[in-house]
Protein backbone atom coordinates (compact mmCIF):
# COMPACT_ATOMS: atom_id res chain seq x y z
CA UNK A 1 0.00 0.00 0.00
CA UNK A 2 0.93 3.63 -0.28
CA UNK A 3 0.48 6.51 2.12
CA UNK A 4 0.37 10.31 2.14
CA UNK A 5 0.56 12.76 5.05
CA UNK A 6 -1.52 15.92 4.56
CA UNK A 7 -1.26 19.15 6.55
CA UNK A 8 -4.32 20.87 8.06
CA UNK A 9 -4.40 23.02 4.91
CA UNK A 10 -4.39 19.93 2.69
CA UNK A 11 -0.78 20.18 1.48
CA UNK A 12 1.19 16.97 0.94
CA UNK A 13 4.10 16.76 3.41
CA UNK A 14 5.52 13.28 2.75
CA UNK A 15 4.62 10.02 1.09
CA UNK A 16 5.52 6.35 0.65
CA UNK A 17 8.87 6.20 2.45
CA UNK A 18 10.41 6.56 5.87
CA UNK A 19 10.22 10.25 6.59
CA UNK A 20 11.05 12.82 9.24
CA UNK A 21 8.54 15.64 8.86
CA UNK A 22 8.39 18.88 10.81
CA UNK A 23 4.82 20.01 11.40
CA UNK A 24 4.45 23.51 9.90
CA UNK A 25 1.42 24.44 12.03
CA UNK A 26 -0.53 23.14 15.00
CA UNK A 27 -3.70 21.23 14.14
CA UNK A 28 -5.16 17.98 12.80
CA UNK A 29 -3.16 16.12 10.14
CA UNK A 30 -4.50 13.38 7.84
CA UNK A 31 -2.56 10.18 7.19
CA UNK A 32 -4.09 8.49 4.14
CA UNK A 33 -3.28 4.83 3.39
CA UNK A 34 -4.41 3.17 0.18
CA UNK A 35 -4.05 -0.25 -1.40
CA UNK A 36 -2.86 -1.28 -4.83
CA UNK A 37 -5.37 -1.43 -7.69
CA UNK A 38 -3.70 -4.67 -8.76
CA UNK A 39 -4.98 -6.33 -5.56
CA UNK A 40 -8.68 -5.42 -5.47
CA UNK A 41 -9.87 -8.57 -3.68
CA UNK A 42 -7.12 -9.66 -1.29
CA UNK A 43 -7.57 -8.09 2.18
CA UNK A 44 -4.43 -6.66 3.77
CA UNK A 45 -3.20 -4.96 6.92
CA UNK A 46 -0.80 -2.02 7.01
CA UNK A 47 1.13 -1.07 10.16
CA UNK A 48 2.38 2.50 10.56
CA UNK A 49 4.15 4.04 13.53
CA UNK A 50 4.12 7.80 14.11
CA UNK A 51 6.72 8.87 16.67
CA UNK A 52 7.62 12.16 18.31
CA UNK A 53 11.36 12.27 17.67
CA UNK A 54 14.11 14.00 19.67
CA UNK A 55 16.06 16.48 17.54
CA UNK A 56 19.67 17.59 18.03
CA UNK A 57 20.65 20.80 16.26
CA UNK A 58 24.08 21.78 14.95
CA UNK A 59 25.85 23.49 12.05
CA UNK A 60 28.29 22.38 9.38
CA UNK A 61 30.67 23.87 6.86
CA UNK A 62 31.33 22.45 3.40
CA UNK A 63 34.19 19.95 3.45
CA UNK A 64 33.89 19.27 7.19
CA UNK A 65 33.61 15.63 8.27
CA UNK A 66 30.65 15.24 10.63
CA UNK A 67 30.44 12.19 12.91
CA UNK A 68 27.71 11.36 15.38
CA UNK A 69 25.39 8.75 16.80
CA UNK A 70 21.70 8.09 16.34
CA UNK A 71 20.53 7.33 19.87
CA UNK A 72 17.94 6.76 21.26
CA UNK A 73 15.68 5.14 18.66
CA UNK A 74 14.00 7.85 16.62
CA UNK A 75 16.75 10.42 17.23
CA UNK A 76 17.27 13.02 14.49
CA UNK A 77 20.50 15.00 14.13
CA UNK A 78 19.97 18.22 12.21
CA UNK A 79 22.70 20.43 10.73
CA UNK A 80 22.22 23.87 9.22
CA UNK A 81 24.39 25.60 6.65
CA UNK A 82 24.08 28.61 4.36
CA UNK A 83 25.31 29.12 0.79
CA UNK A 84 26.10 32.72 -0.13
CA UNK A 85 26.00 31.86 -3.84
CA UNK A 86 25.06 28.89 -6.04
CA UNK A 87 27.43 25.97 -5.54
CA UNK A 88 27.94 22.47 -6.88
CA UNK A 89 28.19 19.97 -4.03
CA UNK A 90 28.56 16.23 -3.50
CA UNK A 91 27.29 14.34 -0.44
CA UNK A 92 29.94 11.89 0.77
CA UNK A 93 28.50 9.18 3.03
CA UNK A 94 31.29 7.51 5.02
CA UNK A 95 29.40 4.98 7.17
CA UNK A 96 27.48 1.92 5.91
CA UNK A 97 24.23 0.80 7.48
CA UNK A 98 20.68 2.01 7.91
CA UNK A 99 21.38 5.72 8.21
CA UNK A 100 18.96 7.89 6.30
CA UNK A 101 19.59 11.52 5.35
CA UNK A 102 17.37 14.35 4.17
CA UNK A 103 18.60 17.58 2.58
CA UNK A 104 16.16 20.48 2.30
CA UNK A 105 16.66 24.06 1.15
CA UNK A 106 15.01 27.10 -0.41
CA UNK A 107 13.27 24.99 -3.07
CA UNK A 108 12.17 22.24 -0.66
CA UNK A 109 13.46 18.66 -0.56
CA UNK A 110 16.71 18.08 -2.47
CA UNK A 111 17.31 14.41 -1.63
CA UNK A 112 16.11 11.76 0.82
CA UNK A 113 18.30 8.64 0.69
CA UNK A 114 20.42 6.11 2.59
CA UNK A 115 24.16 6.46 3.25
CA UNK A 116 24.58 2.75 2.55
CA UNK A 117 23.77 3.17 -1.15
CA UNK A 118 26.67 3.10 -3.61
CA UNK A 119 25.72 6.09 -5.74
CA UNK A 120 26.66 9.69 -6.50
CA UNK A 121 24.76 12.53 -4.83
CA UNK A 122 25.82 15.65 -6.76
CA UNK A 123 23.72 18.81 -6.99
CA UNK A 124 23.85 22.42 -8.11
CA UNK A 125 22.31 24.27 -5.15
CA UNK A 126 21.05 27.85 -5.25
CA UNK A 127 22.09 30.34 -2.57
CA UNK A 128 20.13 30.14 0.66
CA UNK A 129 19.68 28.29 3.95
CA UNK A 130 19.83 24.49 4.08
CA UNK A 131 19.14 21.76 6.62
CA UNK A 132 20.78 18.32 6.54
CA UNK A 133 19.07 15.73 8.75
CA UNK A 134 20.39 12.29 9.70
CA UNK A 135 18.17 9.59 11.19
CA UNK A 136 17.94 5.81 11.30
CA UNK A 137 16.09 3.62 8.84
CA UNK A 138 13.59 1.67 10.96
CA UNK A 139 13.92 1.28 14.74
CA UNK A 140 17.71 1.19 14.93
CA UNK A 141 20.56 3.19 16.46
CA UNK A 142 24.23 3.57 15.60
CA UNK A 143 27.03 5.79 14.37
CA UNK A 144 27.26 7.81 11.18
CA UNK A 145 29.81 9.94 9.37
CA UNK A 146 29.50 12.17 6.30
CA UNK A 147 30.69 15.36 4.67
CA UNK A 148 29.35 17.71 2.01
CA UNK A 149 32.07 18.32 -0.56
CA UNK A 150 32.34 21.72 -2.23
CA UNK A 151 33.00 21.03 -5.92
CA UNK A 152 34.09 24.65 -6.46
CA UNK A 153 37.21 24.28 -4.29
CA UNK A 154 40.73 23.12 -5.13
CA UNK A 155 43.53 23.76 -7.61
CA UNK A 156 42.94 22.61 -11.21
CA UNK A 157 44.51 19.32 -12.28
CA UNK A 158 47.47 19.99 -14.66
CA UNK A 159 47.48 18.14 -17.97
CA UNK A 160 49.98 15.33 -18.51
CA UNK A 161 51.09 15.10 -14.86
CA UNK A 162 50.59 11.91 -12.84
CA UNK A 163 48.17 12.49 -9.97
CA UNK A 164 48.32 10.32 -6.84
CA UNK A 165 45.03 10.54 -4.95
CA UNK A 166 44.51 8.85 -1.55
CA UNK A 167 41.03 7.70 -0.59
CA UNK A 168 40.99 7.54 3.21
CA UNK A 169 38.73 5.88 4.09
CA UNK A 170 38.47 3.82 0.93
CA UNK A 171 34.76 4.58 0.49
CA UNK A 172 35.24 8.36 0.48
CA UNK A 173 34.92 10.74 -2.47
CA UNK A 174 37.59 13.20 -3.63
CA UNK A 175 36.85 16.12 -5.95
CA UNK A 176 39.41 17.74 -8.28
CA UNK A 177 38.76 20.70 -10.62
CA UNK A 178 39.53 20.30 -14.33
CA UNK A 179 39.35 23.53 -16.34
CA UNK A 180 38.32 22.95 -19.96
CA UNK A 181 37.59 25.13 -22.98
CA UNK A 182 34.46 24.59 -25.04
CA UNK A 183 35.07 21.69 -27.44
CA UNK A 184 38.34 20.67 -25.75
CA UNK A 185 38.98 16.91 -25.73
CA UNK A 186 40.84 15.22 -22.88
CA UNK A 187 41.48 11.61 -21.86
CA UNK A 188 41.40 10.49 -18.25
CA UNK A 189 44.13 7.86 -18.21
CA UNK A 190 44.33 5.41 -15.29
CA UNK A 191 47.79 4.38 -14.13
CA UNK A 192 47.49 2.34 -10.93
CA UNK A 193 45.23 1.53 -7.97
CA UNK A 194 46.25 0.04 -4.62
CA UNK A 195 44.32 -1.06 -1.53
CA UNK A 196 41.01 -1.89 -3.22
CA UNK A 197 39.22 -5.18 -3.87
CA UNK A 198 36.81 -3.30 -6.18
CA UNK A 199 37.98 -0.51 -8.44
CA UNK A 200 36.79 2.97 -7.45
CA UNK A 201 34.62 4.80 -9.95
CA UNK A 202 35.05 8.26 -11.35
CA UNK A 203 32.60 10.75 -12.72
CA UNK A 204 32.62 14.32 -14.02
CA UNK A 205 30.31 17.19 -13.09
CA UNK A 206 30.17 20.03 -15.62
CA UNK A 207 29.85 23.76 -14.77
CA UNK A 208 26.04 23.45 -14.91
CA UNK A 209 26.08 20.78 -12.19
CA UNK A 210 25.32 17.82 -14.48
CA UNK A 211 27.15 14.49 -14.30
CA UNK A 212 28.28 14.08 -17.90
CA UNK A 213 30.00 10.70 -17.64
CA UNK A 214 30.98 8.01 -15.14
CA UNK A 215 33.11 4.88 -15.44
CA UNK A 216 35.28 2.33 -13.67
CA UNK A 217 38.52 4.14 -12.79
CA UNK A 218 40.55 1.27 -14.28
CA UNK A 219 39.25 2.23 -17.72
CA UNK A 220 40.42 5.29 -19.71
CA UNK A 221 37.73 7.77 -20.68
CA UNK A 222 37.86 10.39 -23.44
CA UNK A 223 35.63 13.43 -22.98
CA UNK A 224 34.82 16.45 -25.16
CA UNK A 225 33.62 19.45 -23.18
CA UNK A 226 30.36 21.04 -24.25
CA UNK A 227 30.53 23.87 -21.73
CA UNK A 228 33.66 25.90 -21.00
CA UNK A 229 34.88 26.37 -17.46
CA UNK A 230 35.56 24.58 -14.23
CA UNK A 231 34.52 20.92 -14.29
CA UNK A 232 34.78 18.65 -11.23
CA UNK A 233 36.36 15.18 -11.46
CA UNK A 234 35.16 12.92 -8.63
CA UNK A 235 36.85 9.71 -7.49
CA UNK A 236 34.83 7.54 -5.13
CA UNK A 237 35.28 4.14 -3.51
CA UNK A 238 32.66 1.50 -2.76
CA UNK A 239 30.91 1.56 0.61
CA UNK A 240 32.40 -1.90 1.38
CA UNK A 241 35.84 -0.20 1.65
CA UNK A 242 34.81 1.91 4.65
CA UNK A 243 37.47 0.34 6.91
CA UNK A 244 40.40 0.39 4.44
CA UNK A 245 42.49 3.03 2.68
CA UNK A 246 43.53 3.10 -0.97
CA UNK A 247 45.32 5.14 -3.61
CA UNK A 248 44.48 5.93 -7.24
CA UNK A 249 47.00 7.18 -9.81
CA UNK A 250 45.95 8.76 -13.11
CA UNK A 251 46.70 11.59 -15.51
CA UNK A 252 44.60 13.92 -17.66
CA UNK A 253 45.93 13.98 -21.21
CA UNK A 254 45.08 16.94 -23.43
CA UNK A 255 43.99 16.17 -26.98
Amino acid sequence: PGWILLSPAGFELSFNHLSVTEAPVTGPYDLMIGGNLGQPVVPAVATVRVSNVPISNGTLTLGQTISGEISPVGDVDRFAFTLDRPRRISIDGLTPGNRQFLLTGPTGEVVNDNFGADRWWTYLLPAGDYTFQVFANQATTGNYSFRIVDLEEGSPVPFGVTQTVPLAPGNSTVSMPVVLAQGQTVTFQPIARTGFTQNPWWTMVDPAGRRVWEADSSQPYTFKAILPGRHALLLGGWMSHFNTNGTVQFSVVNG
